[in-house]
This record gives C-alpha cells, sequence and structure tokens, in this order.
C-alpha cells in the first residue's frame, strides 16, 4: 500500500517525520528536483580551422535535473541539512548528499567562447571573428567537424535551488511519500 502527503513547510515536515518510528522504517530516501535551468553540462568542441585547433567551449542547459535516491537511511543528515529551512531557501550548495541517479532533462545548446591553440595566427582569429561572431557559434559548428568532449555538470544558476523534495519511506507493508514543495502564491 502506498500513502502519499503534500506539505508546505519546514515545521510539517519534521513534525510528520517524527511520526514516523525509526524502528519500523525498513528504507528512506530523498529525490530532489531543482528549479529550471539550475545545472548545465559542460561540453568543449575541439575543431579545426584551415589547419590551426581550436576548442568551442559551450554546454548543453538541462531544464530539469531530479537527483534520486539521495540521503539513503540517513534521516538524521538529511535534517542537519535543512535546518529550519523552507524550501525555497534551499538550495544545491548546501545539501550534502550522494544519491544513486538523476534524470536530465536537456533544453538546448549554448556556446560561450572560442579558444585558439597558442600558435594560431591572428588573421586565422580574426577571419574568423569576422565570419562567425559568438551568436553564430552554431553555424561554425555545423560547417566545420568538431569531436565533442562531455565535461561535468555545473550549475548554471548561482545557487541551485530545490523545487520539490520528495521523502520516501518504506516500512513492512507500507510506502509513505510526502511531498514537500513551493506555496503557490
Amino acid at each position: 500500500m502506498q500513502k502519499e502527503m503534500l506539505v508546505y513547510s519546514n515545521k510539517e515536515v519534521r513534525e510528520e517525520l517524527s511520526k514516523s518510528n525509526l524502528k519500523e522504517v525498513n528504507f528512506f530516501s530523498i529525490d530532489i528536483l531543482y528549479e529550471k535551468w539550475t545545472f548545465f553540462e559542460e561540453v568543449n568542441y575541439m575543431g579545426n580551422f584551415k589547419g590551426y585547433d581550436f576548442i568551442l567551449k559551450g554546454g548543453n542547459a538541462i531544464k530539469w535535473t531530479k537527483h534520486k535516491g539521495c540521503y539513503k537511511n540517513d534521516r538524521k543528515g538529511f535534517l542537519n541539512d535543512i535546518k529550519n529551512d523552507e524550501i525555497s531557501e534551499l538550495n544545491f550548495l548546501g545539501l550534502n548528499y550522494d544519491c544513486d541517479d538523476s534524470d536530465e532533462d536537456y533544453d538546448y545548446t549554448f556556446y560561450d567562447k572560442i579558444v585558439w591553440n597558442e600558435n594560431t595566427p591572428g588573421e586565422i582569429i580574426n577571419e574568423v571573428e569576422k565570419n562567425y561572431s559568438s551568436k553564430e557559434y552554431e553555424k561554425l559548428r555545423d560547417e566545420i567537424e568538431l569531436e565533442e568532449d562531455y565535461l561535468d555538470i555545473e550549475l548554471l544558476q548561482k545557487k541551485g535551488l530545490v523545487n520539490q523534495i520528495e521523502i520516501n519511506i518504506s516500512y513492512e507493508n507500507q510506502i509513505s511519500i510526502l511531498k514537500w514543495i513551493k506555496k503557490t502564491l
């Protein structure tokens, strides 16, 4: 049997969690859904223009990110991390957890800048700058075969704000899901 409950405040989360007997809990974990465009995947596109190597730095913006299986069997760690903060005050940098998995919904690709090999002549750099403004790097990418190097997932926003926290508590005959969501005005 599965029971689901919505809560809107830190106080409600703490009250509901205090109702569960730790000795009866078989499993505890948390899924964290972040605000839109909190993260991006950094990508370097390596290419060659008229014999000179360059890296086109950019990334893939991630519309939604959900970290799953966080705070496994660590209710105390979760409560310590959230302190008395409301969900609108929580952010990625203030939460200390490992997670089993994550789901990302990629939205768009962006390009920041070109980094040239140090031996590249100025006229080559000027030619690219003249023909491909920073808003036209996608055109450059389409015209030249590039090798992609996917790097880390980084914060796109400065804080990485939390949108929703789903607390999963498994008992012998029941699963309780406590959804802590932001109040809408």
